[in-house]
């Protein structure tokens, strides 16, 4: 994989995003504030770390969407096919444009109204990447429709596991605790797992594209 390769493409993304990218990071920003998360005389009033998180979250399962939808409507993932760049140089790209703009927005954001230990953020952080990664390789590998949906149903099915978890067992919080408190060496463990998982996502979305027709990624 050549650096050079990932930094045009990249590059490519920034120049035909941007606008939009800075336009929803602002108005999150913006929102939060606007929720009341700041009291009026600047001091923290509150530190509402899931409604911060859940429109982190939303945002993250967006960019795949920005970043891949447009160009397989467009055929220019198609026309990137017949240059001389990889597979894997092709979704290392794309997912490193998502990236970017899911921890600009999160660290943004979780930087201006929480106050986190630094594991806190890097487990944060590594898990909001994981669900960028999988929301573009979702689009790169799957039809419109199915390529949105994937990643929300991937991310639902543990999510109500652990709320049924919950009220079955009657534990308030039937996860691991977080970074920095007690048990936090499953959450290192979690955060282990998600650095692998993203790199099998890239991996198996390069194989696949590498095994099918340019026409599988037009719409």
């Amino acid at each position: 994989m050549r650096v050079r390769i990932l930094g045009c493409l990249f590059y490519k993304d920034l120049l035909l995003h941007w606008k939009g990218v800075a336009g929803v990071t602002l108005s999150i920003v913006l929102a939060i504030y606007l929720a009341g998360i700041v009291a009026a005389d600047g001091s923290r009033a509150s530190e509402p770390t899931a409604l911060i998180f859940n429109l982190n979250l939303l945002a993250s399962l967006f960019w795949g969407e920005w970043l891949v939808g447009r160009e397989k409507t467009k055929g220019t993932l198609h026309w990137l096919r017949s240059m001389p760049i990889s597979e894997l140089e092709l979704v290392a790209s794309k997912a490193l444009a998502a990236w970017a703009c899911t921890a600009g927005l999160w660290l943004l954001s979780s930087g201006i109204f929480l106050v986190q230990t630094p594991a806190q953020r890097t487990s944060r952080t590594l898990f909001l990447l994981f669900v960028a990664t999988m929301s573009v390789c979702s689009r790169l590998r799957f039809p419109q429709k199915l390529g949105q949906l994937a990643p929300v149903i991937a991310l639902m099915v543990p999510v109500a596991a652990l709320v049924v978890l919950g009220r079955t067992t009657g534990v308030e919080r039937p996860w691991p605790a977080l970074p920095g408190e007690s048990g936090s060496a499953m959450w290192w463990a979690f955060a282990a797992g998600l650095g692998l998982g993203i790199v099998a996502l890239i991996g198996a979305t390069s194989v696949w594209i590498q095994a099918s027709d340019s026409t599988a990624l037009r719409e």
